[in-house]
């Protein structure tokens, strides 16, 4: 994650979109103050938040033309090994590949995004240049896909490495 993540969603809706977010866990392990916060938001039509067994429901979503938050980051479901700039070191980033075979299912755009924490309340959102959409076309090329994402997002990363959360900086 880079910045507060957990805002975003909350940003995005502000601004009109309609986004949500697909996380790890349960659905019957949310707490019932995370249900209560599901009855006041903006959109209430809207799940705040998608799991993995409801992909039929994320699928209705982005079919709809909704915006759907994914961490790249995610240590859950399929991975990929990204090779990662020299200019930053050498080694791989492990990468999940649940937003790239999302995007690519349903011929969705795929934004790498950031907020930034630029204190007292004021953020900084940035889309990133999408990923090509031959590397999201009906065979999907998920390793230059997953590139693409990381070359946009590790500048950023290296820029503002307070933002990070502590899984990136140890991997970085």
């Amino acid at each position: 994650h880079f910045g507060p993540v957990s805002l975003l969603r909350r940003w995005l809706q502000a601004a009109g979109i309609r986004a949500t977010t697909l996380v790890g866990g349960r659905v019957d392990e949310r707490s019932g103050l995370n249900q209560l916060k599901d009855e006041v938001t903006l959109f209430p039509e809207i799940p705040r938040v998608f799991y993995p067994q409801q992909l039929r429901e994320v699928t209705k979503f982005l079919a709809a033309g909704n915006v759907l938050i994914i961490a790249i980051d995610s240590e859950a479901g399929n991975q990929i090994e990204i090779p990662v700039d020299p200019a930053y070191g050498h080694f791989n980033f492990r990468m999940a590949t649940g937003p790239l075979r999302l995007a690519a299912r349903h011929g969705a755009r795929l934004f790498p995004c950031t907020i930034r924490d630029k204190g007292r309340w004021r953020f900084r959102i940035e889309l990133r240049r999408p990923v090509p959409p031959e590397f999201l076309s009906s065979t999907p090329d998920l390793t230059s896909a997953g590139k693409h994402v990381l070359d946009e997002l590790l500048p950023r990363f290296r820029a503002c490495p307070e933002q990070c959360s502590k899984m990136l900086i140890e991997i970085f």
